[in-house]
């Protein structure tokens, strides 16, 4: 039996940093991929391919966890999350039942980075994530136990403990949402600690957006401790920012639900400039030079920018109504050496397959 399971990225419209704290999110699944392919062998040790992390034939064994054969100290970093998430199936009891004969696993990222000056680079896209939703789904059909996966929301539940582990508990999850989910989805943790409140919710109609790629990947979880120590030394001004944003982000999501575009791109508007504060006050990165001068680039143009996420680097937003604008904006964009990602709603989310030969 071989099985193929894949899974999209993500982009934050709205709500980041905020969500960490009660506040909604607004996430956007989009058209880039992580795909899966478990295939059964007869004999050997078990083996991975890596296409995003330029791993080929990597060896291990899969008995009560997991132990690379050979392997180099380069190979076992770049493959720590694939390691985590075998492991958790291993050691996790709700998993023990799972039957692994010797299998080979081919991962393919590779629509998540972008040719660079050095080769390339992640376009921060949430392909860890979308990697966990499709690795460790395609391990639960392979190991024989499929009917986990229908109920998405036990589901997405258990997958965020795995998740939240391997980022030492840091993280609200919404991206291993959107990836699971697909489509436009409001995200938010529940107060009670029990699963995400995750709601399908479509954008106002009459908006255009354009994706900016700033040429600098970032570290979503370097940016989240340095949050964490600031809120240490700072608490006052850390509540104050925070209950900021979580307003900014009900009334975007207002605006969402009232179809009303306007509102939403001024929503926008007024999410990025306190994000910006946010950056400034707590020496927190989120605004890099390339987003200040992508910035200034829509704005001229009347239009709405942030970046999309923990901000530093990755990828940026903008948002107008006007058709014209946003076609104007690519050109300049493009002209001022920045690159424009075509990127689409994914509505699917997860995708699985099963082959029996």
């Amino acid at each position: 039996m071989q099985v193929f399971t894949s899974a999209p990225g993500k982009l934050v419209v709205l709500g980041e940093y905020a969500v960490l704290h009660g506040a909604p999110a607004l996430i956007m699944a989009i058209n880039r991929r992580a795909e899966v392919r478990v295939t059964p062998v007869a004999k050997g040790l078990n083996r991975v391919d890596s296409l995003g992390s330029g791993i080929e034939s990597a060896h291990f064994m899969f008995d009560g966890g997991i132990r690379w054969h050979h392997a180099s100290r380069q190979t076992q970093e770049r493959m720590q999350l694939v390691t985590h998430i075998m492991q958790f199936f291993a050691n996790n009891e709700n998993c023990q039942r799972l039957c692994f004969p010797t299998f080979h696993v081919r991962l393919d990222t590779s629509g998540f980075f972008s040719p660079s000056e050095c080769g390339r680079s992640k376009l921060g896209l949430g392909s860890s994530a979308a990697l966990t939703i499709a690795l460790a789904s395609a391990l639960v059909i392979f190991g024989g136990a499929e009917e986990a996966l229908t109920d998405r929301h036990t589901w997405l539940a258990r997958v965020l403990v795995l998740y939240k582990n391997f980022q030492d508990g840091s993280g609200s999850g919404l991206d291993l949402a959107a990836s699971l989910y697909g489509n436009v989805i409001r995200y938010a943790l529940s107060s009670s600690r029990g699963a995400p409140d995750v709601r399908f919710i479509n954008l106002p109609r009459g908006i255009h957006t354009v994706f900016i790629w700033s040429g600098q990947p970032t570290s979503t979880p370097q940016f989240l401790k340095r949050l964490h120590s600031w809120r240490l030394q700072q608490p006052g001004q850390y509540d104050s920012v925070m209950q900021e944003l979580a307003a900014i982000a009900d009334m975007g999501i207002v605006a969402v639900e009232e179809d009303n575009a306007a509102a939403f791109v001024d929503t926008v508007k007024l999410y990025s400039a306190a994000l910006k504060r946010f950056g400034e006050e707590s020496a927190v990165e989120i605004f890099s030079s390339e987003h200040r001068h992508i910035e200034k680039l829509v704005a001229s143009l009347g239009a709405a920018y942030k970046p999309c996420g923990a901000g530093g680097g990755d990828i940026g937003m903008a948002i107008t109504m006007d058709p014209e604008v946003a076609s104007l904006l690519s050109k300049r964009i493009a002209r001022a050496g920045y690159q424009v990602v075509p990127l689409q709603v994914d509505k699917v989310g997860l995708k699985t397959q099963t082959i029996t030969e």
